[in-house]
Parts: C-alpha cells; sequence; structure tokens
C-alpha cells in the first residue's frame, strides 16, 4: 500500500524510470572528465565538483551502479575528503 502511494505521489512509472536512466546516462558521461582532471571546472575544487558529489552520491547505494562505475565513487569520496566532510553511507570503509 505505501509503495502504491509514493509511487502515485512522485508519478514513478515506467516512462519516469526510462527517463531517470537516460539522464544519468548522460550525466555519467559529462562526468568522464573526471577520469583525465580532478575538477569539473578548472584547476580547483568548485560548487559543480560539490554538486555532482552531493547529488549522485546516493547511487553508491545500488550495487549496479556502484559495479558499473567505480571511478565516479571513488572520486566522489575524494570530494568529501576535500570539504572535511564524513563519507556518506555505502562508501564509508
Amino acid at each position: 500500500m505505501v509503495i502504491q502511494v509514493v509511487r502515485w505521489q512522485y508519478q514513478i512509472n515506467s516512462a519516469a524510470v526510462e527517463l531517470a536512466k537516460t539522464r544519468l546516462k548522460t550525466a555519467f558521461e559529462v562526468l568522464q572528465i573526471w577520469k583525465q582532471q580532478p575538477y569539473l571546472v578548472g584547476d580547483c575544487i568548485s560548487i559543480a565538483d560539490i554538486a555532482a558529489a552531493a547529488l549522485l552520491s546516493p547511487l553508491v547505494l545500488i550495487p549496479d551502479y556502484r559495479h558499473s562505475y567505480p571511478w565516479l565513487f571513488n572520486r566522489i569520496a575524494e570530494i568529501h575528503h576535500l570539504c572535511g566532510e564524513p563519507l556518506p553511507p555505502g562508501l564509508e570503509k
């Protein structure tokens, strides 16, 4: 019952799920830059790095993402360390 209410409230359906997957795939492609350089913009940490790390860190709890994009979650952990923030659930060691 609760799951049905949440699905209705947030309008979660197969089309919305597919759209979210497509958007995440695009985001991961854009973030490939983290493989070649330590920061998304410029030569020091910026709000772009912090925002990307904050928004994407919950995905570590989904094993498929954790295994498919280990470089992303390593970089997210590094951003947390640079900011002096604790690691989010799933990234703590």
